[in-house]
């Protein structure tokens, strides 16, 4: 059932066997407080594909009018790659994502293995 997890909410993993492959694309929620749990679904030799949106990551006094500065973001993206170090998860590849965010935010797609 391949909406399984999403109907059932990412905390609850008794059901579920390891995966190959994990997507992310979040709003709202960080990076920081999701790795950590969906990474335990994950075969050891599986994948995660995750969107980072630095403005989602920022402090919101960091914004204006919504959008978070190119220098701001860089700084972010880098806070939230070394907490992604920390969670145990190999970064094997972080591109600039060839779609905006809302308002024009800069993203990020990353690739990650356990």
């Amino acid at each position: 059932d391949g909406g399984r997890l999403e109907r059932s909410g990412s905390h609850d993993s008794s059901e579920v066997d390891g995966v190959d492959l994990i997507t992310i694309d979040a709003g709202w929620t960080k990076l920081e407080l999701i790795l950590p749990i969906v990474k335990n679904f994950l075969k050891p030799d599986g994948l995660i594909i995750a969107l980072l949106k630095p403005h989602y990551e920022a402090d919101k006094r960091d914004l204006i009018k919504g959008v978070l500065p190119s220098e701001i973001a860089e700084r972010v993206k880098n806070q939230v790659l070394e907490k992604i170090v920390h969670c145990k998860l190999y970064i094997v590849n972080c591109i600039d994502s060839p779609i905006l965010g809302g308002a024009g935010n800069r993203e990020y797609l990353l690739l990650l293995k356990p």
